[in-house]
């Protein structure tokens, strides 16, 4: 994650993207979009899908417009008290934990696009890029 986190800093350095210190403990992080929307990220395996939205915003005191979990190994998107939900695919596709909890997926990964109020979401199909 630092290694990223480090890469997109120094690619956006002369943008009027700002980087801040965007996790509120080692699990959870949180960030507001350039149209003041709050945006909560997690792996996800410590909070249940359903229940997300809730305990992040009571976390915060805040409402939360977009929550992004990722441990289930297959893409989804729910809608909460008109919060989205989205988990993001596994980039590996089907390994051992995902074969054991049966979450057979293709290998992929999720692009949200924020356009203003805007939100375009995109799945991307990895399947055929290691071959």
């Amino acid at each position: 994650v630092k290694l990223i986190d480090w890469y997109v800093e120094s690619r956006l350095e002369n943008t009027n993207i700002v980087f801040e210190n965007d996790n509120l403990d080692r699990h959870i992080g949180l960030f507001t979009l350039m149209n003041g929307d709050k945006f909560a990220f997690a792996h996800g395996h410590e909070i249940p899908l359903n229940i997300s939205v809730q305990s992040y915003a009571a976390a915060t005191y805040s409402y939360i417009k977009y929550v992004a979990l990722g441990h289930w190994h297959t893409t989804k998107m729910k809608t909460f008290f008109n919060s989205k939900v989205f988990v993001n695919g596994s980039i590996k596709g089907l390994d051992e934990y995902a074969e054991k909890h049966g979450y057979f997926a293709e290998p992929e990964q999720t692009l949200l696009v924020f356009d203003g109020d805007n939100l375009t979401n995109i799945t991307i199909n990895l399947k055929n890029i290691n071959n």
